[in-house]
């Protein structure tokens, strides 16, 4: 794969991110624990690519790869 493989799929990551916890302040119970499940699910999917990236290519950088997903 190459660099712009791997900026793709983090956009990709990105645009699924489940969205801020703060904006389900009072919504009720069973949404929250949705969101909840979906936060993990994707957190699971972010980091399962993340380590077969790392197994794919030496170089791959997963640090700076969450950190681009993450925005930071």
């Amino acid at each position: 794969m190459t660099e712009k493989h791997f900026i793709a799929l983090a956009d990709a990551l990105r645009r699924l991110m489940p969205r801020d916890a703060e904006v389900l302040r009072g919504a009720a119970q069973d949404e929250v624990d949705k969101h909840i499940g979906r936060t993990v699910q994707w957190r699971l999917m972010r980091d399962a690519l993340a380590d077969f990236y790392a197994s794919q290519d030496t170089r791959f950088d997963r640090k700076y790869w969450l950190a681009y997903i993450a925005k930071e």
